[in-house]
């Protein structure tokens, strides 16, 4: 859960493009967050080993966000998360999430994949809201 503030400040310890990605979302979801909304949930690096041996079934990301979903629900908080890929997009999409503002971190400095570039692509990002 974080607070709904006026500013981004960034912790010191964080990668650049972990500033920079959280720099660029929080003007999205400033401009976008119900005006009554004083806090919300982000959602980070949920992620999906589908090949881990804990399971003979392997886990979906909707097995995952679907009891987080029904308590942002209960508590009337909104629910953001930045999607990586279009395919996580997509998924977001289907479980109820408005895709918000597409964005693209480290535009001149790193690649499309991520890594240091001088003039890189940079990657694109979904910022995405579900009330």
């Amino acid at each position: 859960m974080e607070e709904v503030t006026e500013t981004y400040t960034p912790l010191p310890h964080y990668p650049y493009a972990v500033t920079e990605l959280n720099t660029l979302a929080h003007h999205v979801r400033k401009r976008t967050l119900p005006p009554q909304a004083t806090h919300f949930l982000h959602l980070t690096l949920l992620a999906n080993d589908r090949n881990h041996p804990s399971t003979s079934k392997p886990a979906k990301v909707s097995d995952v966000i679907r009891p987080v979903l029904a308590m942002a629900k209960e508590k009337g908080w909104p629910v953001v998360l930045e999607a990586t890929s279009s395919g996580s997009r997509d998924v977001y999409a289907h479980l109820g999430f408005e895709m918000l503002e597409k964005i693209t971190v480290g535009k001149g400095k790193i690649d499309r994949e991520g890594r240091g570039k001088e003039g890189g692509e940079g990657v694109d990002m979904w910022v995405m809201m579900k009330c």
